[in-house]
């Protein structure tokens, strides 16, 4: 007999029994009908004086790549692969709290950053050798964006319910006025700001509530509508957003907001109950999340169970295209999108690094080759800049559990693992209630023929895929040709 179980979406959430998609994708990011390999992380910078609590890739009015991140006490800006230390010489050291961040945003040539206790602060792309005060007295605030014309800040200091935005056309004028359309607005119900989404039309994010800002004109300056008014961001650094798409994560679960006015659930029945079991609730402040726009992901760090101390070790995965997820286990401080700054010959290599043999990157890969390339970023726990631009990681799929012969226990032979590449090996995991665990057997390794050897009577089946860290493959689909009859009953 032969039968073929594929690899389907990841849903933890459902049970194991006829589950109709895979029930582990470790190291893997969602493809159709199939999972590709998770780049690992390669460092690129040295090292930042202390843990990062925010970051920010930028580019110029000519192209230009700026990442700039901060901790508690200082800002710094990217220079080739080193961090310079670019905070402001007037008032002293920064002090951005412990579970607090720093947010930015771009307003033309100007990136501007806002950490809640400390005025907020301007450094100008090309002119600029550090930050200074922006100007204009804003207030302090939690949160900053760019809206239309406009800069907006969310989460002002003594104001947790207030948005407030510049002058049209001018990031340095805050005091309200009808003729500068500067204002204010504060929203009654729906609790703190957690975040505000800039754009054609805003999002501000509350604690229970989705509101949008569009513009209107004095002298309303912006119209608030709710786009929710039970759900919003529970955790504030969950929200991402790409376009005319943000993502967050509210306590029922994940959700997207599309066009600034739809509201979709995208973790329900998947990954939104085993995120939160997960998810060490002490260390809300640690979550970090960030979109990679080439591969339309939507990329959630996160403290999971085995954390050291809050720092977060899991990453969840979200393909929007495909409204798949897996997941990944990395040690990051937080998630970023980097930019990267200039392009490279062999000659300019040499301020990287004094070998080419040292190099964290292939000579090929596009870290050097070009200006304003987007990537996957992350700052490790020794608060260096790194790249998910590496080998794969070392991958693991788990397919849904299945009655091989309808109504009866199975003896399983032999198997094929359905992967293109790799050094790959596969367990087998059997039962015969589904009141009891799994067994699982030992790793068999593919033979000369293609085939793994497995040789497992029961009446539930699951295959469980494995994929050596740095192997040359593309997709696993699943295991086909297994050679199944049926067994004696017991």
């Amino acid at each position: 007999m032969s039968a073929v179980i594929p690899v389907g979406e990841w849903r933890p959430d459902l049970p194991a029994l006829d589950n109709p998609g895979a029930t582990e994708a470790k190291n893997v990011i969602p493809a159709a009908g199939s999972y590709r390999p998770f780049p690992s992380w390669l460092a690129y910078s040295n090292a930042l004086p202390a843990r990062v609590q925010g970051s920010f890739g930028s580019k110029d009015a000519t192209g230009i790549g700026a990442n700039v991140a901060g901790t508690a006490t200082k800002l710094h800006k990217l220079a080739g692969a080193s961090w310079s230390d670019v905070s402001r010489s007037v008032g002293g050291a920064y002090a951005t709290g412990p579970d607090d961040g720093w947010s930015f945003a771009q307003f033309g040539d100007l990136v501007i950053a806002v950490n809640y206790v400390d005025a907020p602060q301007k450094f100008q792309l090309g002119v600029s050798s550090a930050f200074e005060a922006l100007g204009g007295s804003p207030p302090h605030a939690r949160f900053a964006a760019t809206v239309r014309d406009f800069v907006v800040l969310g989460r002002v200091a003594g104001q947790p319910n207030r948005v407030q935005w510049s002058g049209i056309n001018n990031a340095e004028t805050w005091a309200p006025s009808p003729a500068t359309q500067s204002d204010y607005q504060d929203l009654p119900d729906g609790g703190w700001v957690q975040g505000v989404v800039g754009g054609e039309a805003g999002l501000v994010l509350q604690e229970r509530a989705v509101q949008r800002m569009t513009y209107v004109g004095s002298p309303l300056v912006f119209q608030f509508d709710k786009i929710s008014s039970e759900l919003g961001a529970s955790i504030e650094g969950s929200i991402a957003a790409y376009q005319d798409r943000a993502f967050f994560a509210h306590a029922s679960g994940f959700h997207a907001v599309l066009g600034a006015q739809q509201l979709v659930p995208i973790g329900d029945q998947k990954v939104d109950r085993h995120f939160w079991n997960d998810l060490d609730q002490n260390y809300l402040y640690r979550v970090s999340a960030t979109v990679d726009p080439l591969n339309k992901l939507y990329v959630v760090s996160y403290p999971g169970s085995g954390n050291s101390g809050g720092t977060p070790n899991k990453l969840l995965i979200y393909n929007w295209a495909l409204d798949r997820w897996s997941r990944a286990e990395a040690e990051v401080e937080a998630v970023y999108i980097g930019i990267s700054q200039a392009g490279y010959t062999l000659d300019t290599l040499d301020s990287v690094s004094g070998s080419v043999d040292a190099l964290a990157f292939s000579l090929d890969s596009p870290v050097w080759t070009g200006v304003g390339r987007l990537f996957l970023a992350g700052f490790d726990t020794a608060h260096r800049l790194g790249y998910f631009n590496g080998p794969a990681m070392a991958a693991t799929v788990e397919t849904g559990e299945a009655q091989l012969v309808p109504g009866r226990r199975a003896f399983l032979r032999s198997l094929r693992p359905a992967v293109d590449g790799g050094t790959v090996t596969v367990e087998i995991g059997v039962r015969d209630r589904s009141q009891e665990a799994l067994s699982w057997s030992g790793a068999q390794a593919v033979g000369a023929d293609g085939r793994c050897p497995v040789r497992s009577s029961a009446r539930y089946h699951r295959a469980r895929i494995n994929v050596a860290a740095g192997g040359a493959w593309t997709h696993i689909q699943g295991v086909a040709d297994l050679e199944a009859a049926p067994a004696g009953e017991r």
